[in-house]
């Protein structure tokens, strides 16, 4: 394989050229998993609001409540998963249940 006369002049060159390629390669695929979570994301939302019936601006506000609590660290998912049981008035196994879904919903 020859190599070009310039990338034998400029090594530094192509070693540039190349790290740019390969980082360009990293974000791509950062980009598609980040796209693929949301995605799952999304999903599993959606089969939530479905399982639970809710419809027009119930299942809007449910909807985004879902997707915006996946970004929440565990404290505020704990606080919400309490204040959502307890507007249940879930207790004993029902809210285990309950809040041991809630929680690992991500």
């Amino acid at each position: 394989m020859k190599m070009a006369v310039w990338a034998k002049r400029c090594p530094y060159t192509v070693m540039v050229m190349l790290l740019i390629s390969i980082s360009g390669h990293a974000q791509a695929a950062e980009e598609t998993d980040k796209q693929g979570r949301q995605q799952q994301r999304m999903t599993v939302c959606n089969a939530d609001a479905k399982n639970q019936g809710v419809g027009g601006d119930e299942r809007r506000a449910f909807m985004s409540g879902c997707l915006t609590q996946s970004g929440m660290n565990p404290q505020e998912r704990m606080k919400s998963c309490n204040a959502k049981a307890s507007e249940k008035k879930l207790d004993s196994k029902l809210r285990t249940a309950f809040m041991s879904g809630c929680l690992q919903k991500k």
